[in-house]
């Protein structure tokens, strides 16, 4: 039996590609839940009281209970740092535009540094407010150099501004790339441009094999989210759920790099037994021996 640990020391031992004692869980950190599944969820597991609280009013989405984040998650430690907004690529590599922040779309050249928009979020840091993330093992850790790249405008945007660590300040930080839906193809630029780990991992979206990506590209960047697919968390049952989990945790878990979450947020309609069966599914499976 391994050393218990920490959530926070989950994280910075799967960030850095080594296996904790058990694959950590993100529970309301990157992603929130529906305020009416929040709410339901609640009632389902018996919990009453607490502050009902909206992370967001776009998205309807509630800053979660912390008596859910300890059930399910342990606690979120620090996040990595991620990008101000968000980087959405194009949707096939030969597309001419590289979306930007709010995506709103812009031309691949025609507006400064994107990755210089990568800040460190406030508050997130522990150390008085002036933002943080956790510090990576190695701060000049290698990349592969032999690397083929794909021809994609993408990619060309990413290498001509330099890797993302450089663009965030003096210290390393382990930055943190949401990239929505099928991204498989721009994988390779985004280990070259210094993003240490991908989110959501879209795994109903095209090329988005879980086992593929681990085993292409597991050794150069982590994998954050994948938990289960939304459709089958929403219609499925929880039996369904669970054999989801266990099979992401097999695909996606050996060798760390791997932090447990769900797809997107946790949207409207989904029944709270499929969340209990999500969550409790990663704490069985979720053990390194």
């Amino acid at each position: 039996m391994r050393t218990p640990m920490t959530s926070r020391q989950r994280v910075q031992a799967a960030l850095r590609h080594e296996e904790p004692d058990r694959v950590p869980i993100d529970f309301g950190g990157r992603h929130s839940v529906h305020v009416e599944v929040h709410r339901a969820l609640k009632q389902h597991l018996g919990l009453e009281g607490g502050a009902e609280i909206v992370r967001s009013l776009l998205t309807n989405t509630a800053e979660p209970d912390p008596r859910l984040v300890e059930m399910f998650g342990g606690g979120r430690g620090r996040l990595p740092a991620e990008a101000g907004g968000e980087l959405h690529l194009p949707a096939r590599p030969g597309d001419r535009q590289l979306g930007g922040r709010m995506g709103d779309p812009i031309p691949e050249a025609a507006r400064g540094p994107l990755l210089r928009s990568l800040r460190v979020p406030p508050g997130l840091g522990g150390d008085g407010g002036r933002g943080g993330a956790v510090p990576a093992a190695e701060p000049d850790r290698p990349r592969p150099a032999d690397r083929a790249h794909r021809a994609s405008p993408g990619g060309a945007c990413l290498r001509r501004q330099g890797r993302a660590p450089e663009c965030t300040g003096d210290r390393h930080l382990e930055v943190l790339l949401h990239a929505c839906g099928s991204v498989y193809w721009a994988v390779p630029d985004l280990i070259e441009a210094g993003i240490d780990a991908l989110n959501p991992v879209q795994v109903n979206a095209a090329d988005m094999d879980p086992a593929r990506l681990k085993r292409e590209f597991g050794r150069d960047i982590s994998f954050w989210g994948g938990g289960c697919d939304t459709i089958l968390l929403q219609q499925g049952s929880p039996a369904a759920v669970e054999r989801e989990v266990e099979r992401r945790i097999a695909e996606l878990a050996p060798g760390g790099g791997f932090v447990f979450g769900s797809i997107h947020n946790i949207a409207a309609g989904v029944p709270p037994e499929n969340v209990v069966a999500m969550f409790r599914a990663a704490q069985k499976h979720g053990a390194y021996r």
